[in-house]
């Protein structure tokens, strides 16, 4: 599996999608890393996920159905709660006994930027925080998400956003122009990122320049990546008075 063979990288936050992806009415499932997951939202508002395979016969739980903020298996009716532990086992009747050691694998999840993030990691106490959505809660920045399914993997992706050269075929005559200018970049390298700082006050993105640069100030632009799977790409104008900045995170996920 996936999951197994991906060494570090399972040690960090993966968005599963948009907070308004997860009512508070209904299962949902993503498989992250090829392993099958299952999110639903409590009465509190949290957002709980657990493998979506059931303890008894792997039956999927995203199938069940919520109930006092736990999950029922569509199949058998085994319920598990927010930890992951099996709860009830109807065909048992009293003997509860039986049901502790009935559990599936829990993964932390969190609220942040919009999103719901889990923690992929096989150490179940998170060691770093999830991508930091730059400028969405400062005045005078406005934000919005855009979903884009991709047929293609989350290297190839990363590395497609923070391409400069494409731009001039890709998105010829409306984002770049070709140039042959040999431009200076700085580049700074930590434990999980690479900082890329081009040295190109006159630079223009093209024809939008008018809409987005109308006073012709400076630009500066960089080009970040962030462990795992995080981009940002900003482009600011003068003394930070106008700018837009582009962030992606992607992952391997199926949508069932």
């Amino acid at each position: 599996m996936m999951h197994d063979l991906s060494g570090n990288l399972i040690n960090y936050w993966y968005a599963a999608g948009l907070s308004e992806d997860f009512p508070a009415d209904k299962p949902v499932a993503r498989t992250i890393f090829e392993k099958p997951l299952v999110f639903w939202r409590g009465k509190d508002g949290q957002v709980t996920a657990i493998l979506d395979r059931c303890n008894h016969r792997n039956a999927p739980l995203s199938k069940g159905k919520i109930h006092k903020d736990c999950l029922v298996c569509p199949y058998h009716g085994w319920t598990y709660d927010t930890n992951g532990q099996c709860v009830d086992i109807p065909s048992e009747g009293p003997h509860v006994e039986r049901i502790p050691n009935k559990r599936v694998e829990h993964f932390p999840v969190t609220e942040s930027g919009g999103l719901i993030w889990v923690w992929m990691g096989k150490e179940k106490t998170p060691t770093n925080q999830p991508f930091d959505m730059p400028v969405m809660k400062e005045q005078g920045w406005r934000s919005y998400y855009m979903v884009t399914k991709f047929n293609n993997n989350v290297t190839d992706l990363v590395e497609n956003f923070m391409d400069v050269p494409h731009t001039v075929f890709v998105h010829k005559g409306w984002f770049r122009d070709k140039k042959q200018i040999c431009i200076k970049a700085k580049v700074e390298r930590t434990s999980d990122s690479v900082l890329v700082t081009y040295d190109q006050p006159n630079d223009s993105i093209g024809f939008s320049g008018w809409l987005v640069n109308p006073k012709g100030l400076p630009m500066v632009h960089t080009d970040n990546f962030y462990m795992p799977n995080n981009t940002r790409v900003d482009y600011i104008f003068g003394e930070t008075e106008r700018g837009f900045i582009i962030c992606s995170t992607g992952l391997y996920v199926n949508y069932l």
